[in-house]
């Protein structure tokens, strides 16, 4: 088995961190625009969904690039 150049396997560490770091700038957004008041009911529950789901999606983006028998 190849060993992967240290480029591609920033390149995809890089790539896989997109979900979460989109889910991240959104709650930013959703913060600075005023849409989620401290005083919105369960806020801290979105909040959480939101990241936990980002960060699923970086997790199966990441499996899924350094899945064993791809190519590169």
């Amino acid at each position: 088995m190849a060993q992967r150049p240290i480029l591609l396997k920033l390149m995809i560490n890089l790539i896989s961190l997109l979900p979460w770091a989109a889910s991240l700038f959104v709650q930013y957004w959703l913060e600075i625009n005023h849409v989620w008041k401290p005083e919105m009911p369960m806020r801290d529950a979105a909040s959480l969904l939101l990241l936990l789901g980002g960060m699923g999606l970086s997790f199966i983006l990441h499996s899924y690039l350094t899945r064993p028998g791809q190519a590169a």
